[in-house]
């Protein structure tokens, strides 16, 4: 696994906007590099806080327990998932979720890249019902973990 350095340093620039990075600990998610295109769909700039900030407590740990799984198995994560925007427009959405490696005392570290099916309005944002539609770990040498992914429902 690549470290946060190497693999923006090698990632094509017209993917950066559609990623984020994220330290995990132990209780919470947080952001710690979001791609701007990222910012664009949300509204907001998530970094330096907790992720999914302003969401429900029972999807911000289900968020998170699916990074600890990522960080700590290691292993991948697909998912495509629906949200609704402020003009109410359902949009779909694909994730990619992989583990990067850290230096030693540092916490577990996840990339998060997304790429969604519909271009939004000047000012339109994610705004809630967020909606798993399918979801699968990936092996990526480590196997995966018993349990599927849990399925996540705003």
């Amino acid at each position: 696994m690549p470290g946060s350095d190497i693999f923006l340093d090698t990632m094509p620039a017209a993917f950066v906007g559609a990623l984020y990075i994220s330290d995990i600990t132990p209780e919470v998610s947080i952001v710690r590099f979001q791609g701007a295109g990222l910012e664009k769909r949300w509204g907001v700039n998530y970094t330096g806080r907790e992720m999914s900030t302003g969401q429900p407590a029972s999807l911000r740990a289900a968020l998170h327990r699916i990074d600890r799984a990522v960080a700590d198995h290691p292993c991948g994560y697909f998912a495509r998932t629906r949200y609704v925007t402020t003009d109410q427009r359902p949009v779909e959405v694909c994730i990619l979720r992989l583990p990067l490696a850290v230096l030693p005392g540092r916490p577990p570290r996840t990339v998060n890249f997304t790429v969604q099916d519909e271009v939004l309005g000047d000012k339109e944002y994610a705004s809630g019902s967020l909606q798993t539609l399918r979801n699968a770990w990936i092996d990526i040498g480590a196997g995966v973990p018993d349990a599927a992914p849990e399925m996540l429902r705003q």
